[in-house]
């Protein structure tokens, strides 16, 4: 995995970020043909569910999770959009088929931007469905999408944060 040193204006100049991307391209190989770029830039606060709602499409895979404590008062929130590379499994071997995907996927991976976020950097996400048939009982898992999103967008009361994925 290749990590590059954060820079306050990253995403200031797009041409700065077109050469980024054109350098990280260039850099493809016939053994190496994919790489994944992941990018993490603080925004001003914005509320994850409404930008998934103003942005998604009812067939791209998403994922929207948030967590408030009453007792501390933190409160977090984080939305995921689309599929950049994704892996669906099942079977007795799936988590370690799992596992090898994700190990591959990061060890393609560049990384760029603040790393000063909470949860700044590369996330998979996962949509795990079982069931239970009670007589006999049986316990049923079904297939397993894991993805790697082609955006995030992560808020809490600390820092907000968007991490595009280039197309």
């Amino acid at each position: 995995m290749t990590v590059i040193p954060h820079r306050a204006n990253l995403l200031q100049d797009r041409n700065q970020l077109h050469q980024f991307l054109l350098n990280c391209q260039q850099s493809l190989t016939e053994k190496d043909r994919t790489k994944i770029v992941s990018i993490s830039q603080e925004i001003y606060p914005l509320d994850p569910l409404a930008v998934l709602q103003e942005i998604s499409e009812p067939c791209q895979r998403h994922f929207y999770f948030e967590k408030r404590d009453p007792i501390s008062g933190k409160s977090f929130a984080i939305a995921a959009l689309d599929s950049a590379i994704h892996l669906t499994v099942a079977g007795t071997e799936r988590f370690a088929l799992a596992q090898n995907f994700i190990q591959s996927c990061l060890a393609r991976t560049i990384t760029i931007g603040t790393n000063a976020c909470p949860s700044a950097g590369r996330t998979f996400f996962v949509a795990l469905l079982f069931s239970m048939r009670m007589s006999p009982p049986i316990l049923t898992f079904h297939q397993e999408p894991y993805f790697y999103p082609n955006g995030r967008l992560l808020a809490s009361k600390i820092a907000v944060r968007l991490s595009p994925m280039p197309s």
